[in-house]
């Protein structure tokens, strides 16, 4: 080919290189743009000799070419001689096309099976059919650890010389062990076969492609990520509602299509959605039958006649700032059941004004993810995904932010789903949902609900982008103790590190207890959490206190704590499954245990015992309602989220947890590591610091260290996680200057910091931390004028420029520092704008810095 040629093929489709040469080997040209990346480096596995594409670390295609089968992991996976063996990776999913060379029709017959049965959870695979237009599903599923599936087409698929046929196949939740057997053949009307593992086991490391067959990665998107967008006919009627920063019209078209018209910032005037955005519906003949706007509602509803169904959309844009939220129910009205196949939740395709930054948060739920925040360029060929489940992967929430001018935000207010980026001509397309293979069957009469998203838009940065959330949230998705009570978030203490048996034991004692309250009352806390280990143990445990370790039961320990003048937590995990009536009846039967008979105030949850919340639909399904019925009926029911630390950090399940205890390592740059990334996201009242240590081990030194690990844990709602300030099990008791300095620390935090936690502006206006330099987060109230700096100093140089966001430009403010480090000063706002020098001498200090506007309405 003339190399002016392929450079055209390059900028009319954005391919690589590679992939447009992909295009033109030998055969009939493929008349579509390939749905992934090839996969391009050659390898041999380091047992057994086999040859194949992409890399052992995942993902990758390997094939045997010998007469023998030959165990690529010893005693652990084998290979059949001729056989094919496919892993996907973390990020991206195998892809095997098959470029057909005729006009005519073919039928498949498909075979898979796990590898590695002794590990894993097995995968989910999709075939599908790709042309110039549209990708065509034709079947999916899944293989379960040591299982199989076998699937021939049931009746033959029309295919033209260039199309192609696309066996997807993805990991579930976890890609570990995933190595899957694929046998594939595909056959004519005169009975000629593509056998992939006989056309390319013997010299499978000759190309890609290879002959008819290609070897690809996908990343791991929706299962309809690869189809073209959808244009909007013509509009019958559109609606538009507000927020505060976010307009939003939604209009109905006459062909019964559901339109995103406009999605737009009113201080930016820019709109996200310039060609109309079809959000993609269950695929049947939907009619549009009326639409109506109330306040700031607006109600569409759609009908289908073969089957009978009705859906609602209904869209809210609540007063104030934040998202439009959007909810959808799809009603069985014919007599017999229906099959609803995936479809997205979200779908919106977004035309950007210059640069564009998506912005993915993980929840550094366990131990913080090594990078927390991640930052993507979107440009020609970019693609992303984020995964949502109980193992703690990332949120289900995406920023898409214009060079810090301006951007939207989606969320999915759900813990187990996907969010997906693409660009697609030019324009960036983003959906959102279930995994593949998702299908849920309706009986007449039965409703399915579609999990609710929110969309906003926002004018300035990423945390001007959280600013806007967190008031939607604080308003209107967390419990409502919370908002109404003005002493949350409570000074908590975990009693782990301090009443267990011994020093790291997950047992626990009343004879440690009792005198640790003493300890820590006289301190200012106001809540003392009792952690694993205080039930009697056994096959078939209950929440009954251990005979020998709580003789006096854990009602009068409440009692003690109360008295007190603290509020009391109990831990409860079983592991029920939320998905059956008998798994929450028991759940539910052994919380309110807890509240009715051991008195408790907090329920705090993990998964020693089982898992909290299982990885499906149903599960999350039944384990929201298990929550949304425990409010309801105990009066004073507050859930405390925990699940191997923060893991569980999905808007759903914040929405129902009065805080989440943010990781379970807790080392005080990891605290704030968490606190970093979480908190671009959720109120930082519900997230909860845990300083401390699992064995004991962790003590802060003197006064200065207090303060420092106290100011870690206390950055949202704090916690301490260590031993008794009397040294009980394992630590030196505390000096009377560290309990004095803890008592102010507690102090200052209730009466000037916790009003700025419940209601404030939050900004990063420091990196995130890593334990060695500088780090930082800062509050500030515009309407009462007031904030604070959290400044944190492990290392590094002695003085900081720290440019201060959110404080009016002409205002004066009088600035004060906690610990004296630096003299109390004036400044206007613009000067903290542009950068106020801060002196800490020595390694591992810390500073309060407080703002107070002066001489104004604001400081009255």
């Amino acid at each position: 080919m003339p190399v002016w040629k392929l450079v055209a093929l390059l900028l009319c489709v954005g391919l690589t290189v590679v992939e447009a040469v992909a295009q033109v080997a030998d055969g009939p040209a493929i008349t579509h743009a390939l749905p992934g990346q090839l996969l391009q480096a050659r390898f041999t596995t380091p047992d057994g000799g086999c040859a194949g594409w992409g890399s052992w670390s995942t993902p990758f295609v390997i094939a045997n070419g010998g007469d023998l089968s030959v165990q690529v992991i010893k005693n652990t996976i084998e290979l059949p001689a001729g056989g094919v063996c496919v892993h996907p990776g973390a990020e991206r999913d195998v892809l095997l096309g098959w470029r057909s060379p005729i006009n005519d029709t073919v039928s498949v017959t498909l075979r898979l099976a796990d590898a590695h049965s002794r590990g894993g959870n097995g995968v989910e695979w999709m075939l599908s059919q790709v042309d110039e237009k549209e990708q065509r599903t034709i079947a999916q599923g899944l293989v379960d650890r040591g299982c199989s599936a076998d699937y021939q087409t049931p009746e033959p698929i029309t295919v033209r010389a260039g199309h192609g046929l696309y066996l997807r196949i993805g990991s579930r939740n976890d890609n570990r062990c995933d190595s899957t057997l694929v046998e594939l053949v595909i056959t004519g009307p005169d009975g000629k076969q593509w056998n992939l593992g006989r056309e390319v086991s013997g010299n499978i490391l000759a190309d890609n492609p290879h002959g008819p067959w290609t070897f690809l990665s996908v990343s791991r998107g929706p299962v309809m990520d690869v189809l073209p967008i959808i244009k909007a006919g013509p509009l019958l009627k559109d609606w538009t509602i507000s927020t505060a920063d976010t307009k939003l019209t939604v209009g109905a078209t006459a062909t019964g299509q559901l339109c995103v018209c406009e999605l737009s910032n009113p201080a930016t005037g820019w709109n996200w959605t310039k060609e109309p955005s079809v959000i993609v519906l269950p695929p049947f003949d939907w009619t549009f039958k009326d639409g109506a706007r109330r306040d700031g509602t607006v109600t569409l509803r759609y009908v289908s006649a073969a089957p009978e169904l009705e859906l609602t959309s209904v869209w809210w844009a609540p007063p104030g700032r934040g998202p439009v939220r959007h909810t959808m129910d799809i009603v069985n009205l014919s007599d017999k059941s229906v099959v609803l196949n995936e479809s997205p939740w979200v779908d919106l395709s977004l035309a950007a004004k210059g640069p564009l930054m998506m912005w993915t948060f993980h929840t550094s739920g366990q131990t913080p993810d090594v990078t927390g925040v991640y930052r993507h360029t979107v440009e020609p060929g970019f693609e992303r995904q984020v995964r949502t489940n109980p193992d703690g992967e990332f949120v289900p929430y995406a920023v898409f932010d214009a060079d810090g001018r301006h951007g939207v935000y989606v969320g999915i207010e759900w813990g187990y789903c996907r969010l997906c980026a693409q660009m697609q001509d030019n324009t960036l397309r983003v959906r959102g949902g279930e995994f593949a293979g998702f299908h849920v069957t309706l009986a007449p009469g039965e409703m399915f609900s579609v999990p609710p998203t929110l969309l906003g838009s926002y004018q300035g940065d990423v945390s001007d982008a959280g600013n806007s959330l967190r008031r939607y949230l604080w308003a209107h998705s967390m419990p409502e103790v919370v908002r109404r009570d003005p002493t949350y978030p409570k000074v908590q203490w975990n009693a782990f590190g301090a009443t267990g048996i011994a020093p790291g034991s997950w047992r626990c004692t009343e004879t440690k207890y009792y005198p640790f309250i003493d300890d820590i009352a006289p301190l200012g806390f106001e809540e003392v959490m009792i952690d694993v280990g205080w039930w009697q143990e056994g096959e078939a445990y209950e929440p009954t206190p251990h005979p020998e370790r709580w003789p006096s039961g854990m009602a009068k320990a409440a009692e003690y704590a109360q008295k007190a003048g603290l509020r009391f937590g109990l831990y409860w995990n079983k592991g029920e499954a939320m998905s059956r009536p008998e798994g929450r009846t028991q759940r539910i039967t052994h919380i309110k245990r807890l509240y009715e008979e051991h008195k408790a105030d907090i329920w705090r949850s993990d998964s020693t015992g089982g898992p909290v919340v299982g990885g499906s639909y149903a599960e999350y399904q039944g384990f929201y309602g298990l929550l949304d019925q425990l409010y309801r009926e105990l009066p004073n029911f507050e859930y405390e989220n925990c699940v191997c630390g923060g893991r569980l950090k999905d808007l759903g399940s914040m929405k129902r947890s009065v805080k989440i205890f943010l990781t379970d390592t807790y080392d005080e740059h990891h605290v704030r590591q968490a606190f970093y990334d979480a908190s671009f996201i959720y109120p930082p009242a519900q997230l909860m610091g845990c300083v401390g240590s699992t064995k004991g081990e962790f003590r802060p030194q003197g006064p200065a260290g207090m303060k420092f690990a106290f100011r870690s844990a206390s950055l949202g709602a704090p916690e301490w996680f260590l031993d008794s300030p009397g040294g009980r099990n394992g630590s030196a008791p505390w000096t009377d200057e560290e309990k004095a300095v803890v008592r102010e620390s507690v102090t200052l935090y209730k009466e000037r910091i916790r009003p700025l936690v419940r209601t404030a502006d939050l900004y990063h206006i420091l990196p995130r931390p890593n334990g060695q330099d500088w780090d930082g987060i800062q509050y500030y109230d515009p309407d009462t004028g007031k904030g604070v700096v959290y400044l944190f100093k492990p290392g590094g140089p002695d003085t900081m420029a720290i440019k201060l966001r959110g404080v009016e430009p002409a205002q004066r403010y009088r600035v004060t520092f906690a610990d004296g480090s630096n003299p109390t000063v004036e400044k206007t706002g613009e000067e903290l704008r542009e950068g106020l020098t801060v002196t800490l001498a020595g390694r591992g200090v810390s500073e309060l810095i407080f703002l107070d506007a002066v001489n104004t309405e604001l400081a009255r």
